[in-house]
């Protein structure tokens, strides 16, 4: 299994070359893609800001036939040690990014993602295709 983050989400939407190419790469070697509860806040945020509904209707009918990585109660310990310790180091990555790390760690789950920050969290596995 593998968690997308927003930014994969986004780049998927896009046609992003090399975000479509790794999805594909995982969907070849039948690998389940789970989305976390936090990352369809932030894509609904970032959609909703920039005033794209059209693009919001289309990613929420992809995202609703992907099954959930909830923000439960393991998820927000994981994401609380993350947050503290990255943030004690002058570190951070924010809190929705600490969020959807502490998900994909409370689920033993590698991230999709283009984002360099989560290269930081502690035992993360961090597929980046960009």
């Amino acid at each position: 299994m593998t968690m997308l983050d927003t930014s994969a989400v986004l780049d998927l939407l896009a046609g992003v070359p090399a975000a479509v190419a790794a999805y594909r790469d995982l969907e070849q070697r039948k690998d389940r893609v789970t989305v976390p509860t936090v990352v369809l806040y932030e894509t609904r945020l970032v959609l909703g800001l920039r005033g794209a509904r059209r693009k919001l209707a289309r990613v929420e009918r992809v995202l609703a036939r992907m099954p959930r990585a909830p923000l439960d109660d393991s998820s927000a310990l994981r994401a609380a040690e993350v947050g503290t310790r990255l943030t004690t180091r002058g570190a951070g990555i924010g809190p929705i990014d600490t969020l959807i790390a502490g998900t994909a760690l409370a689920h033993s789950e590698p991230l999709l993602c283009s984002d360099p920050d989560f290269d930081r969290v502690p035992g993360l596995t961090v597929i980046r295709y960009r």
